[in-house]
């Protein structure tokens, strides 16, 4: 079954055309109003030559479709429109017929212009130091015009996104030829440059050979790559091509959402690595800390075990890993259970003797309230904290 949207469409949709949204838009016909009578040739002098360049519009700010919100034309916009006219005329080729001229502008007022035919066609558009410039094809009904000066002036049907504050062109509709343009300081395209004698064009014309092959292999392959009959119309393709344009745009939309959900959600995993690597350097600070405060009490373990004669200074090294460890209650314990079996009392007389007694009977009642605290259910270092807050015993452990 052939799918209904190829993959390969959206990228040659893309590189067809990259016209914007027709939705949305709002357009402005630059005539002032409808001429009621046919122009009158002294209007603008004509020298029996075609124009080939004409002054689309010059830049400037001028009177908008509605009071109050002129239009606003200069660099910026020029090249917007040339921008998006290369777009898709050259991508497109020859196979659409350009944007048209008409006599005012059937294609906004149907009811106002009733005469659809086209003078010629824009082939061409640059953005030059003072406005915007087209390249016309003009056809015999145009060059006819030209000659006899009946509609002379340019009025530009552009169009920008709707809702806006201020109105700002960025596409060329169509270009239609009247006598009461809106922009007052319009040129009429009698005066334009690069003109060209009609019978030399003509004959010029005459001596090519007329031929519409790669316009209608251009047409066939276009329409088969879009789904539609050979026989479709300019407006269908348009409108399949704006279709696409659509569905490509929502795509690429829903990717750089997808996009963006992924950035957020790669901030947020950075976020939380710092947060944990924070974490983590405190826990170290705090496990150190804690290392820290195990030796500084199995040494004041140790220090009243060598100074009650329980352990030697050489068995310091020994006890101390095991002070520190996974069991290091049960070992504390341990140590305070070893009998003395050093007198480590010297031999003194007098004052010197009374007080190194009641030193070993301050130690010997540490050593009795430590006790008393584990029978009643504490562990040893519990029970060492708890004797050290009593005030009878706090000589002991500020000596």
């Amino acid at each position: 079954m052939k799918p209904t949207m190829p993959i390969f469409l959206p990228v040659f949709l893309r590189a067809l055309c990259a016209s914007p949204f027709r939705w949305n838009r709002e357009a402005v016909a630059n005539d002032s109003e409808r001429e009621t009578a046919e122009a009158n040739a002294a209007d603008a002098p004509i020298d029996g030559e075609e124009t080939g360049w004409i002054k689309v519009s010059p830049f400037g700010t001028f009177p908008g479709s509605r009071p109050g919100r002129p239009q606003i034309f200069g660099e910026v916009e020029a090249n917007a429109i040339v921008t998006q006219f290369n777009s898709v005329r050259g991508k497109l080729g020859r196979m659409f017929r350009g944007a048209p001229v008409f006599i005012g502008h059937p294609d906004q007022n149907p009811d106002l212009y009733t005469d659809h035919r086209r003078l010629g066609k824009i082939i061409q558009l640059q953005a030059r130091a003072d406005g915007l410039w087209a390249e016309v094809e003009w056809n015999s009904l145009g060059r006819e015009n030209l000659a006899e000066g009946f509609w002379v002036y340019p009025s530009p049907r552009w169009d920008a996104p709707a809702g806006k504050a201020e109105f700002r062109p960025d596409r060329l509709l169509s270009l239609g030829l009247t006598n009461t343009p809106r922009i007052p300081t319009s040129e009429p395209v009698t005066n334009s440059e690069e003109t060209q004698d009609f019978k030399t064009q003509d004959a010029r014309q005459e001596d090519q050979p007329t031929t519409n092959t790669t316009t209608d292999m251009d047409r066939k392959l276009i329409t088969e790559k879009l789904g539609l009959p050979v026989t479709a119309t300019d407006e269908e393709i348009m409108a399949k091509l704006d279709t696409l344009q659509t569905q490509t745009d929502a795509a690429e939309t829903t990717a750089q959402e997808a996009v963006e959900t992924a950035t957020d959600a790669k901030a947020e995993t950075e976020k939380i690595a710092c947060s944990l690597a924070a974490e983590t350097a405190r826990a170290d600070g705090l496990a150190t800390a804690l290392q820290e405060a195990r030796e500084g009490h199995a040494n004041a373990l140790l220090d009243a075990a060598v100074a009650a004669g329980k352990i030697t200074p050489g068995a310091r090294a020994a006890w101390l890993p095991r002070l520190t460890g996974e069991h290091r209650d049960a070992e504390a314990n341990a140590l305070a259970a070893v009998k003395p079996a050093l007198n480590t009392k010297p031999l003194a007389g007098g004052q010197d003797r009374a007080a190194r007694e009641g030193a070993a009977d301050l130690r010997e009642a540490v050593a009795n309230a430590v006790e008393i605290y584990q029978k009643s259910g504490m562990s040893y270092f519990d029970a060492w904290a708890a004797a050290k807050k009593r005030p009878e015993l706090a000589p002991y452990f500020t000596r």
